[in-house]
């Protein structure tokens, strides 16, 4: 493709500007760790082919040029992306000799230290795009290895060399180590770079679009057809892989290296003698797939790893390779293994094949990351930042307006789905995207299909190639849907290709005005309320008025703004709540019947912040034409057959908001009781968040986002040492002074007789609010002669219906003890769980811990809505 090809011509100039290039001066140890980037900030930096050769005066120029017709602003910084190639020029190299192989990196290290040092020069925020000869090219390291052996070169499915691409086999262990060491040495130059000049150098990605050999694909090659095209990886190397990632054997075996990493089905073969060799588990390979292989040895070309990996005596020097008679399909094996060469996505042995060859890519990249992100730079300790690093591939399965159900042929070759961009936890997932001008306003768009996908993943993502139409048009409508896209999956860095270059057209097209725009937009991030609308009512003569509402402030993730709550109209009334929300209220005073409307502003002093408005709808009723509330019981059912804690559930709302929920019971026969003939057991809960789908039933009802409530009844606590039949009532009141009876319940407590463990949670409270790092205390005992094991590991605690661990059990809590004397865990019946909430997301979670004993009996002991707002 004509994109590929300029990327190829742009690399070979980069690699010969050496002469041009001047080094960062030596500087003193860092004082500080590497930081993070700012997550809130946007980084766009577009890729400059010039960059390297300009001079100071051209980066201060391009840099105003920049600054003054794209813009930028307190959350979006802009500078220059360029790319710098990596050379590896020593294949002799000791790889363990970290101060040999820094030294035959100069080259590199004198790209990168003139790159940063124009950057700082020009206070610019500078990302480096490095690029190996790993794809379509040469350096000396990878020319050595493919002299050495043919092996480390990828082969095609006819067994023909894909010259220059090199493979990304674990098993080329020679290689793999060299290479290791040279990654690994970039990756301690740029910690340290990173640490003397954090604002500076902000990012770096690499390895540059890694794939396998598309230089045989009818993509390429004209005359070739999807049948005739050639796929790779057919190494010897990668054959063998694929074989012991398929059985967990050599590398992949339990306790190796990749153990952990082999099929995901690969103890059906784990151990048989042969792919037609059953090992008792009723599944052989040639069964599973319909092959026909007699020997796990490999069919063509077979080798061991037992075989010397520095001097392997079975290595293929080129010498060899291109000699005369030279039979690049030998029938050594006629029967051994060998990986489909034939496309055909239909067949269940070549989907497994296409599956070894993406996790092939993917985990390049990965390791790739890990070498960068996990060496510390000697001198200072420090590494890079995971946030700093990115990977930078071509999502193939969604090139160009493709999908995976459709795929363009270049999935095939490449084997990179977009999801080998994904080197979390090592680093963040870069990838390229196009959209290419078909013409008549048609365009084969990229970013579209990739975008919901990536954001699928919550990682932090970059897009390292970006260009909403090549070639450009002067129709402004894709490129606004492009940027649309920017907005809502917000990727940390966009780089737009390329600058200066009127091929692909940034300035003077309609993307220099939708980049603008969208500066713009997000320059500034608008505060966040937890509500933009509230409702409340009132009669008309204000005698009676919906309770004050509370609306909570909150700024990007990890930051805390200082805002203030200015209410417009007079008839409004704010009092802060804290530091993170506010309680708005009406005041005493005659309304007219009707809607009223009235607004709050929120604003902050922090110029990365715009200001935001709350609106408050008020309906004025005249005096005593108010209805009083509704809702309904939820749990238990009538006549639940129950013991330990039951929880009575449900929802209400009500035309000026309902201000309580109260919970009774039948009074036993000369008990004192309340005047409704009842006795009260305690008021439920009201929990913000809980019933999303009762507020969205009646929108416009005051708190109707409050409108869920809940109790927690420990029947054991009722008379009769909680056995017999309970009736349960539920009664809800509003703020005009009404109130109903939501119905009753029917109980059958037995906890004379009960086997099952119970207790409670006691924090956080049933609809609180928390932050950071919270303890989540509960307590639990089980009925003799049974116990709940002292360590707690069979108390599981549950967030969010996924299991999160065990508390830390066995403490003492005398009321607990006085209550419940004589069980086994009497002296011991608490429990907490640290909760890390900043591994959540802001907003409503449950949490619920379920208990089990020594004998097997389980039981839920309780759960809860909490609300996680955290800076």
């Amino acid at each position: 493709m004509n994109i590929v090809k300029a990327r190829f011509q742009l690399f070979r100039l980069a690699a010969a500007l050496t002469a041009a290039i001047f080094v960062v001066s030596a500087a003193p140890r860092a004082q500080v760790p590497v930081p993070t980037n700012d997550l809130n900030i946007t980084y766009i930096l577009p890729q400059w082919a010039d960059y390297l050769t300009a001079s100071a005066s051209d980066v201060a120029q391009q840099r105003d040029i920049l600054r003054a017709r794209i813009g930028e602003g307190p959350r979006v910084r802009v500078g220059f992306t360029t790319y710098v190639t990596f050379d590896m020029t020593r294949w002799d190299i000791d790889p363990d000799n970290q101060v040999a192989v820094r030294a035959a990196m100069a080259t590199t290290i004198a790209r990168i230290d003139a790159a940063v040092a124009k950057a700082n020069a020009a206070g610019i925020p500078l990302c480096i795009s490095f690029v190996t000869a790993i794809r379509n090219s040469q350096d000396a390291v990878e020319a050595a290895a493919q002299r050495e052996d043919r092996r480390n070169i990828q082969w095609h499915s006819d067994n023909s060399m894909a010259d220059y691409w090199i493979t990304h086999s674990r098993y080329a262990r020679k290689l793999r180590r060299v290479r290791e060491a040279y990654v690994r040495e970039l990756g301690r130059i740029l910690a340290a770079r990173m640490a003397l000049y954090p604002d500076t150098l902000v990012a770096a990605s690499g390895d540059g679009e890694v794939e396998l050999s598309l230089e045989r694909s009818f993509q390429v090659v004209p005359g070739l057809t999807p049948e005739t095209s050639l796929l790779a990886d057919y190494s010897p190397f990668t054959v063998a892989e694929f074989r012991d990632w398929l059985r967990a054997a050599g590398l992949y075996a339990p306790g190796a290296v990749f153990g952990a990493e082999a099929y995901s089905l690969s103890a059906r073969y784990a151990g048989d003698a042969s792919p037609s060799d059953a090992s008792g588990d009723g599944h052989t390979l040639n069964a599973d797939f319909g092959t026909s292989f007699s020997a796990w040895e490999l069919k063509h070309v077979d080798w061991s790893l037992a075989d010397d990996s520095l001097n392997d005596p079975r290595a293929i020097p080129a010498s060899q390779y291109g000699a005369g008679g030279w039979n690049p399909l030998p029938a050594g094996n006629p029967s051994g293994f060998d990986a489909p060469r034939t496309l055909n996505t239909a067949s269940a042995w070549w989907r497994a094949w296409d599956e070894f060859r993406q996790t092939m890519i993917w985990r390049h990249n990965r390791d790739f990351a890990r070498w960068v992100t996990t060496s510390a730079d000697p001198a200072s300790g420090y590494t890079v930042p995971s946030s700093r690093w990115f990977s930078d591939q071509i999502p193939a399965d969604y090139l160009f307006g493709f999908t995976p159900q459709n795929p363009d042929f270049r999935l095939h070759s490449s084997a990179s789905p977009f999801w080998t961009a994904d080197v979390s936890p090592y680093g963040s997932l870069g990838i390229t995207s196009f959209n290419v001008n078909l013409g008549g306003g048609v365009f084969a768009r990229t970013l579209a299909g990739v975008a919901p996908r990536i954001a699928e993943r919550r990682v932090r993502w970059g897009i390292f190639e970006w260009n909403p139409s090549v070639p450009p048009t002067s129709d402004p409508t894709v490129y606004e849907l492009e940027m649309a896209l920017i907005e809502q999956y917000r990727p940390s860095l966009i780089v737009p290709f390329y600058w200066n270059d009127p091929a692909y057209g940034i300035l003077d097209t309609p993307f220099e005005t939708a980049l603008r725009g969208l500066v713009d937009r997000i320059k500034r991030t608008p505060l966040t309320l937890s509500a933009t609308t509230v409702h409340a009512s009132t009669t008309s003569d204000g005698s009676a008025r919906t309770g004050p509402q509370v609306v909570r402030v909150s700024g990007a993730p990890g930051e805390n703004p200082p805002w203030v709550a200015t209410p417009v109209e007079p008839w409004l009334e704010v009092t802060p709540v804290g530091d993170r929300s506010f309680a708005v209220g009406i005041k005493a005073q005659p309304y007219p019947l009707g809607t009223t409307t009235g607004t709050v502003v929120v604003s902050s002093t922090n110029p990365a912040y715009s200001s935001v408005m709350l609106t408050v709808s008020v309906t004025g009723f005249a005096p005593g034409a108010s209805a009083a509330p509704s809702g309904a019981i939820d749990t238990p059912v009538d006549l639940a057959v129950v013991s330990g804690e039951v929880g009575v559930t449900g929802w209400a709302v009500d035309d000026f908001g309902v201000s309580a929920v109260d919970i009774y019971r039948s009074p036993m026969a000369g008990e004192p009781v309340q005047s409704n003939g009842l006795v009260f057991l305690g008021a439920a809960t009201l929990v913000e968040g809980a019933r999303s789908d009762v507020a969205g039933a009646f929108p416009t009802r005051p708190l109707s986002t409050k409108a869920g409530w809940g109790f927690m009844l420990l029947t054991n606590m009722l008379p009769n040492q909680g056995n017999g039949l309970f009736t349960i009532w539920v009664v809800a009141r509003d703020y005009d002074g009404r109130s109903t009876t939501l119905g009753s319940r029917r109980i059958d407590a037995r906890n004379s007789v009960a086997t099952l463990p119970f207790g409670t949670i006691d924090t956080p409270g049933q609809g609180e609010t928390v932050s950071g790092t919270v303890l989540n205390f509960g307590w639990a005992l089980t009925p003799a002669p049974n116990t709940i094991p002292f360590d707690g590991s069979t108390i599981d605690v549950y967030v969010d219906n996924v299991l999160r661990g065990h508390p830390t059990y066995n403490q003492f809590r005398a009321d607990i003890a006085a209550l419940f004397p004589g069980y086994a865990n009497t002296n011991g019946a608490i429990g907490y769980y640290v909760l890390d909430t900043t591994t959540l997301s802001n907003g409503v979670h449950t949490i619920a811990w379920v208990v089990r004993d020594d004998a097997g009996n389980a039981q839920g002991i309780g759960s809860r809505y909490f609300t996680v707002a955290n800076p």
